[in-house]
C-alpha cells in the first residue's frame, strides 16, 4: 500500500464578516470586499496510507504551484474543492479557495513518524504516513460564502487531490459528502440521505461503492488495534464474477438507493429500475447455466450398518 489521502471536515459555524480591500481573502479572490455571510469549517487531508505522500519542492513542479503574496509561500493549485449542493443535487455555491500548502499538522493515526517530516511550504511539501494537513476554519479563505442561500438542508461535497496530480493508492475515497442543516446563523451536521453524482446506473461499481459504504472503509484498509493499515480488496471477488452476476449487486444497490429517497416519484422510478436490473441479471444467469451448467453434486452413498451385538457375557 502507498500513500492515500482521505478528506475530513469538522467544526462548522456561520458568521457575518466584513472584508476590507486589503484582506488576504479578498487579495486571493475568495470573496469581494464588503460584508458577507460565510460558513467556516476545518478541512483536513489525512494520509491513511503507510507511505509518505511526497509533493516536493515547488521549484521542481512550477506548473503545480502558485505563489501567494498574502501568505508569503507557495500553494498547490486547485488541490482541494468544496461544493454546496441542495437536496436535489444542484450546486448552490462553492468555495473559492484555489490553492493549498501541504505539510504535517496533526498526527491522527497510530502509525507514521512521531515527528513532523514536512514543515516548509517553500522547500518540501507533503504529508507523512498517519499525519494530516489541516486548514483551520480561522484561516483566510477557509469558508464558503452563503450570501442569498436560504435555510434548508444541503450537502457539502469535499474533495482532496481533486486534480489527481499526486499519485495515491486509491482515488475512490478522495471525496466525502456531509449533510448540513442551515437555519439562520446555525449549522448542524445531519445524516446525508442522498448521494449525488450517480447519473449512470450501469456504472455498477460506483453505485455499490457509494451505497454500501466502501468509499468510507478507510480507503481499502483495515486497522487492527495498535497496528498500521492492512490493505484489503473488497472488489477482488466481485470482479471475478461474470457481468450478469455483478449486476445482481447493481440491482440491490439501486433498490437500496430507492429506500433513501423521500420523494415518491423518483423513489418509484429507482425501485422499478432496481427490479428490472435484478430480473435481467437473473435471466442472464439462467442462460449462463444452460450454456455452462454447474457440475452436479452426487449425494454420498448411504452405508447400511448392521447393529453390533455385544459378545461380552459379564
Amino acid at each position: 500500500m502507498s500513500a492515500n489521502l482521505v478528506p475530513i471536515v469538522r467544526n462548522f459555524s456561520i458568521h457575518t464578516e466584513t472584508f476590507a480591500t486589503d484582506d488576504h481573502a479578498v487579495q486571493d479572490g475568495c470573496v469581494t470586499s464588503g460584508t458577507h455571510r460565510v460558513m467556516r469549517f476545518d478541512f483536513l487531508s489525512h494520509n491513511i496510507g503507510n507511505t509518505d505522500l511526497v509533493v516536493g519542492a515547488p521549484a521542481d513542479h512550477p506548473e503545480w504551484f502558485v505563489h501567494s503574496a498574502s501568505h508569503g509561500h507557495f500553494h498547490l493549485k486547485h488541490f482541494n474543492e468544496f461544493l454546496l449542493l441542495d437536496c436535489c443535487g444542484k450546486q448552490v455555491t462553492q468555495g473559492y479557495k484555489q490553492a493549498f500548502c501541504l505539510v504535517d499538522i496533526e498526527h491522527r493515526s497510530a502509525w507514521g513518524p512521531a515527528q513532523k517530516r514536512f514543515t516548509d511550504c517553500n522547500t518540501n511539501q507533503g504529508i507523512s504516513a498517519g499525519w494530516a494537513d489541516l486548514y483551520d476554519k480561522s484561516l483566510p479563505c477557509q469558508f464558503i460564502v452563503l450570501d442569498g442561500v436560504p435555510d434548508g438542508d444541503y450537502i457539502l461535497v469535499s474533495t482532496t487531490n481533486a486534480q489527481r496530480i499526486i499519485p495515491e493508492d486509491s482515488f475512490a475515497d478522495n471525496t466525502i459528502y456531509t449533510g448540513l442543516r442551515i437555519v439562520g446563523d446555525s449549522v448542524t451536521e445531519r445524516v446525508c440521505s442522498q448521494r449525488p453524482g450517480i447519473h449512470d446506473f450501469n456504472k455498477w461499481a460506483a453505485v455499490v461503492r457509494i451505497l454500501f459504504g466502501v468509499i468510507q472503509d478507510g480507503g481499502g484498509v483495515v486497522i487492527p488495534p495498535g497496528g498500521g493499515p492492512v490493505p484489503i480488496d473488497p472488489w477482488g471477488p466481485l470482479m471475478q464474477m461474470s457481468a450478469a452476476r455483478r449486476e445482481v449487486f447493481l440491482g440491490l444497490a439501486v433498490t437500496e438507493l430507492a429506500s433513501l429517497v423521500h420523494d415518491s416519484k423518483p423513489r418509484q422510478v429507482l425501485q422499478k429500475a432496481g427490479v428490472h436490473i435484478l430480473t435481467r441479471s437473473v435471466e442472464a444467469i439462467q442462460n449462463e447455466l444452460l450454456v455452462h451448467p454447474e457440475p452436479k453434486i452426487h449425494p454420498e452413498p448411504k452405508i447400511h450398518l448392521e447393529p453390533q451385538v455385544d459378545t461380552k457375557l459379564g
